[in-house]
């Protein structure tokens, strides 16, 4: 049996993540529409994210997380346009919809292109524990600051050692992780 070149199966993973991207989106919208309807009503679960976890096998965590995007989603239409097209993941989605705001959603989305969803985490954990609601961006920069940092960890080649540099980003105590909860 021939195996397909390597380069060739790389383009269909890639293809089929966009496509679980899209299919999650309108997952995500559908659970929103669910919570408006109070469906969850009908099936005996005490709320939405009880009626996702049990419905869709997920943990409650994670249903709550994805209750909570779905309906954050159509306020944030960068975040919601990159994420139908597959240009940012579920795991990036569920953390920027945390945090990000319409006024400061493009340089987001853009940054989060780059970056881990653990790194998007941190800079929400961080933007709540600094008494900030939302994180700011850089107004001289698009990029939310564009310089780089490296946490340990991190490789200095990979896309998800950029970092954001913001009077919000927290300065680095010797041994601990930076965001670490």
């Amino acid at each position: 049996m021939q195996h397909p070149p390597t380069d060739a199966l790389i383009a269909r993973v890639h293809r089929l993540d966009r496509l679980i991207a899209k299919l999650q989106r309108r997952l995500l919208a559908a659970l929103a529409e669910l919570e408006a309807r109070e469906a969850w009503l009908e099936d005996g679960a005490h709320d939405m994210t009880h009626w996702a976890a049990m419905q869709l096998g997920v943990s409650y965590w994670k249903a709550g997380r994805w209750v909570a995007a779905g309906r954050a989603l159509p306020a944030l239409p960068a975040t919601a346009d990159a994420f139908e097209r597959g240009e940012i993941g579920i795991d990036k989605v569920v953390e920027l919809t945390r945090f990000a705001e319409f006024d400061d959603e493009d340089a987001l989305v853009r940054w989060a292109q780059g970056v881990s969803s653990g790194a998007i985490r941190r800079i929400g954990i961080s933007a709540r524990r600094s008494g900030r609601a939302r994180p700011p961006t850089s107004s001289a920069n698009d990029t939310c600051g564009g310089a780089t940092r490296t946490r340990a960890g991190d490789s200095p080649s990979t896309p998800s050692s950029r970092r954001p540099t913001a009077p919000w980003w927290p300065a680095r105590s010797s041994g601990s992780a930076i965001g670490s909860p």
